[in-house]
């Protein structure tokens, strides 16, 4: 069962990785971006906040989407929005066609942030969850690190359309991995069994009513985007 946790975790974290790439591609290429479009800096700069404004928006609803189809698919969803973003960025020929573009890549990351440690949630007991959880809060600073390092080498050698390439098919493994490896356990594979018996239903409306979430969460907000 230990194993299976950590496949799972690993699988769904790299479905992550994959998605952070996608968002954090542009900033190695954007003075690529701005001379190929004859675009300015506030144009360019628009091209990575599309992405995150997106995925702001897709917070929200998050939530009700898993509820509906589940965490699998929901993680599916996100690569692929993030696949549908990266093949029309590749053919896009035009900043309009390149904001659409990023838009449903940034989909995909709101759906994405609710779904991995959910998942780790259902995997592993709460006094486990510290190293799953740890990886997993890295998957940002990962993405943009590869980024920066082999960014500009890509876009050398290929153009800005290498990165969104390498988003692709980092992307395409990630969806593999995630079909193969990642399920979702039928009882919670990390709670005890008296866990389970105490267990009370989650409601999602109960939780909306609580200060103390919006409170977390708005702090939460606040931080990421003065962190973005």
């Amino acid at each position: 069962m230990k194993t299976k946790a950590w496949r799972v975790t690993l699988s769904a974290v790299f479905a992550g990785l994959a998605i952070a790439i996608i968002q954090n591609k542009v900033v190695p290429c954007i003075t690529v971006l701005q001379n190929t479009f004859e675009i300015d800096a506030g144009t360019a700069g628009w091209l990575s906040s599309a992405f995150c404004v997106m995925g702001i928006v897709m917070a929200f609803p998050g939530a009700l989407i898993v509820e509906k189809i589940g965490l699998k698919r929901t993680g599916l969803l996100s690569l692929l929005f993030g696949l549908i973003g990266t093949g029309i960025g590749i053919l896009a020929d035009s900043v309009p066609l390149l904001l659409v573009s990023r838009v449903i890549e940034g989909a995909g990351a709101g759906l994405i942030a609710i779904v991995v440690p959910s998942l780790i949630s259902l995997w592993f007991s709460p006094e486990k969850r510290g190293l799953p959880m740890s990886i997993w809060s890295t998957w940002q600073i990962v993405a943009q690190s590869l980024c920066f390092l082999f960014g500009l080498s890509l876009t050398d050698a290929f153009g800005w359309r290498g990165l969104w390439g390498a988003g692709g098919i980092i992307t395409i493994l990630a969806a593999l991995f995630f079909v193969l490896f990642v399920h979702v356990p039928e009882t919670g594979a990390g709670h005890t069994q008296e866990d389970e018996s105490n267990a009370k239903p989650v409601s999602l409306s109960r939780g909306l009513k609580n200060p103390a979430v919006w409170l977390v969460c708005l702090a939460m907000m606040f931080f990421t985007l003065s962190n973005f």
